[in-house]
């Protein structure tokens, strides 16, 4: 575990576990509000992942944030897969939007998963996050979002089992959410 600010959360380094991690833009701003941005941002992501041997279990992102779900063998990889996620792209979106030098992330959190239970609840909060911020109404109109992999891989009766068994506070998926 480690701290190098006191205004920045505790990281914790684990071996061989499955992390949650959100990661917030400076002052919420909407830098991903563009879909050819979020898309660039997925296939930074899904890139940056595979170069870190990052076990990617879910995912979403948002116009002022994303949340991931990975195993990871070595905890010591965690901040460099971030520091290298969020270097490449704030200089991609700020070349893209002509503003060199801008920051345009402002930290992380990680979580690590304790229990079968813990990691089903945060694969059932990442794919209903955009929902709950309000950026649609049915889960097929986000496609930035690993949802749709497991709907074609694992199907729509093995969705709602894990919505089912593992449900979100406050949050109850209809038959039309797909």
């Amino acid at each position: 575990m480690t701290q190098s600010n006191p205004h920045t959360p505790f990281h914790i380094y684990a071996d061989e576990i499955i992390y949650f991690v959100t990661a917030a833009m400076l002052n919420q701003t909407p830098h991903l509000a563009l879909a050819s941005y979020k898309h660039y941002f997925q296939g930074e992501l899904l890139e940056t992942a595979t170069d870190y041997n990052l076990d990617l279990k879910a995912w979403v992102i948002l116009n002022n944030h994303y949340h991931i779900l990975f195993y990871l063998t070595d905890g010591e990889m965690l901040a460099n897969f971030i520091r290298t996620l969020h270097t490449n792209s704030a200089i991609s979106l700020n070349q893209r939007d002509n503003q060199p030098g801008r920051q345009v992330w402002w930290n992380y959190w990680d979580w690590c998963i304790r229990d079968e239970t813990d990691y089903w609840r945060h694969f059932n909060y990442i794919h209903h996050n955009p929902i709950k911020h309000g950026y649609v109404k049915q889960l097929r109109d986000w496609p930035y979002s690993s949802v749709f992999g497991y709907l074609e891989n694992k199907g729509r009766d093995w969705l709602d089992d894990c919505w089912r068994s593992y449900p979100i506070r406050g949050f109850q998926i209809e038959q039309d959410d797909f």
